[in-house]
């Protein structure tokens, strides 16, 4: 689900982005979109989830950040909003760069925060009409969609569809290389037809960059507009690949598809094969190296030619999997083979064993420079991340004993003098059975490396959208267990400091008792993490500690209202939150061991 710190149906301004859905399902057009970006409801839902990303206390090059913003009102950034688009001319943009794996520097565009609200508000409106157009098994920058859902397809084909021949093809700085003419017509093509909105589009994407000038091509990644826009210009792609194969027109409605693609097999010359794609990386899963070749030659003539963008010969190739590995998305896949047949077999690739050991041993080296928890506490939450990452690549307990085995010899020679070491780690972190080896500093235990196994993917189930309320209700279950467990790593990883360890450990325990809701406005966390709130029910200058029993889970805007004094502020928490009245009395309860009048 997207990153929003207050949901549209706070605003009641999820029916209007539920109908933009659904017509677009049904293959209408839109004319007037820029009414719905101007929307007061759909401001003030931009500027909220501006204010909740990380980035948000990253300037532009005009040198604000949230910061500068929150002193407004929300009319004045409404106001601000409008204006700006009335005569829209883009700030420049701050122009970083980002060192990647392979040593070389990944180019980032900031964006001012006022257009960056002004590109969340876009992207708010667009998002549900190009969402009903995307092809199915595109997963990056999607809402709900993640890495995993692509790796679980690439297991899919390898194993239930027997497809050991891949096609890989790099396109050279993608997103840096976007034709901007031919992205303006992509959008017209995929119903977005309000001319003012892409007017304004077309000029975001003509941003002038600091120190290189007018953008001619390309849209700036860290951008909130380009990971959209990027998926935009690859759909057509996507499209067309499955026009080919998977969803080639037949003139008998076959009810099996399995029977339909029998057919095209034997009585046709079609080339068999299915794209994954997750963002500009993408692969082909085909049945042979003939049809490996005819797609090589036939995707790239089609990229070349149709999206206007350059391939890198050195970077592209087929993999006859039975043979070779393949790289996707940081995990290695080979055909492996089973008693009578080929299965799809995952690794973590060896550079990347080696990266993670260094990167585990600069944290420790940390550590010892620091003895505090909150160093730990990262050590934790990059571990936990990792864990979360791998688990999905059936070899992944034999990568992690070897990360470990190396690891740990560092913990015991850098920490034996400041921490106590464990074989058995004690029930709160679910490791007592594990018998791993770990240590603890005052009271934080670290998590095992070699603590690890083997979780299988799931497939996305495809009628899943976060712009149905049908579709919210029956897979809700699914989405919130996935979303709590990034909830956990995102609470672990933003350790609060100068608070006792009794403090962080019942704030964890409490959310997980809670089920990630807000105890008093019931107001669902687990996706928005970086909304919770722990709160004194007796306050510390009252003689209230950090035991369980004397905090509570609550959402901000909740946390604000507990606190709040000025009238007008709170009519205006309590138009957002819209409490019922037991609500609002377990509420006033809680400003009354705070000696506040009751609202």
């Amino acid at each position: 689900m997207p990153n929003r710190s207050i949901q549209p149906q706070y605003y009641n301004f999820q029916e209007e982005l539920d109908e933009l859905y659904s017509k677009s399902k049904n293959g209408e057009s839109f004319s007037d979109l820029y009414s719905l970006i101007i929307d007061e409801r759909n401001i003030k839902l931009a500027f909220g989830t501006i204010k909740s990303n990380q980035g948000s206390n990253t300037p532009g090059t005009d040198g604000l950040t949230i910061k500068d913003y929150k002193v407004f009102s929300e009319s004045e950034i409404i106001n601000l909003v409008r204006d700006k688009l009335s005569n829209f001319k883009p700030d420049s943009v701050k122009r970083v760069f980002i060192p990647k794996s392979d040593g070389k520097d990944r180019p980032l565009g900031i964006p001012t925060m006022i257009d960056r609200i002004i590109q969340q508000s876009f992207k708010q409106i667009l998002e549900p009409i190009v969402e009903a157009r995307f092809y199915e098994h595109s997963y990056g920058f999607r809402p709900l969609r993640s890495t995993h859902h692509a790796i679980a397809r690439t297991n899919f084909l390898i194993n239930i569809n027997k497809l050991h021949y891949c096609v890989d093809i790099d396109i050279k700085g993608f997103f840096d290389n976007i034709n901007h003419n031919k992205l303006i017509k992509q959008l017209w093509n995929i119903g977005i037809r309000d001319n003012k909105v892409l007017m304004i589009v077309k000029k975001m994407l003509k941003c002038e960059i600091e120190g290189e000038g007018i953008a001619a091509k390309g849209t700036p990644q860290g951008g909130i507009l380009s990971p959209l826009l990027a998926n935009v210009v690859l759909n057509e792609l996507d499209h067309w690949v499955a026009s080919q194969w998977h969803k080639f027109p037949t003139d008998n409605p076959y009810e099996d598809n399995r029977a339909r693609y029998r057919v095209q097999k034997t009585k046709t010359k079609l080339k068999q094969g299915f794209i994954v794609r997750y963002a500009d990386d993408f692969k082909i899963f085909t049945d042979s190296y003939n049809s490996a070749k005819r797609w090589f030659h036939a995707i790239k003539n089609y990229i070349e030619k149709n999206l206007k963008l350059e391939i890198s010969d050195a970077k592209s190739k087929i993999t006859n999997l039975r043979r070779k590995k393949t790289l996707f998305l940081g995990i290695e896949f080979k055909a492996v083979a089973k008693k009578n047949k080929f299965v799809a077999q995952s690794y973590v690739p060896k550079t990347t064993m080696k990266n993670i050991q260094v990167n585990i041993k600069r944290k420790i080296k940390m550590i010892r420079m620091n003895t505090i928890p909150a160093k730990v506490s990262e050590l934790n939450s990059y571990i936990r991340g990792l864990h979360n990452y791998y688990e999905v690549a059936t070899q992944v307990n034999k990568a992690f004993h070897r990360i470990a085995y190396h690891s740990n010899k560092a913990m015991y020679n850098r920490l034996k003098n400041n921490v106590t070491f464990h074989t058995d780690t004690g029930s709160n972190k679910g490791y007592k059975k594990s018998r791993y080896k770990t240590f603890s500093v005052e009271g934080i235990q670290t998590i095992p490396l070699a603590n690890i196994s083997h979780s299988s993917a799931m497939n996305f189930s495809q009628g899943h959208t976060i712009y149905s309320r049908e579709s919210r209700i029956k897979y809700g279950h699914k989405e919130k267990a996935l979303h709590m467990k990034q909830a956990f790593a995102y609470l672990e990883r933003n350790f609060v400091p100068y608070r006792s360890i009794e403090f962080n450990d019942n704030r964890l325990r409490r959310f997980a008792q809670t089920n990630g809701r807000c105890e008093v406005s019931g107001i669902e966390m687990a996706y928005c993490p970086e909304m919770v709130r722990c709160h004194h029910v007796t306050r510390r200058k009252d003689g209230g500690d950090d035991n369980y029993k004397n905090l509570i889970i609550v959402h901000e805007l909740v946390h604000r209202l507990l606190h709040a004094t000025t009238s007008h502020i709170i009519e205006n928490l309590m138009n957002i939150l819209m409490l019922n009245q037991k609500q609002l009395d377990k509420l006033n309860k809680l400003r009354q061991n705070m000696n506040l009048f009751d609202i």
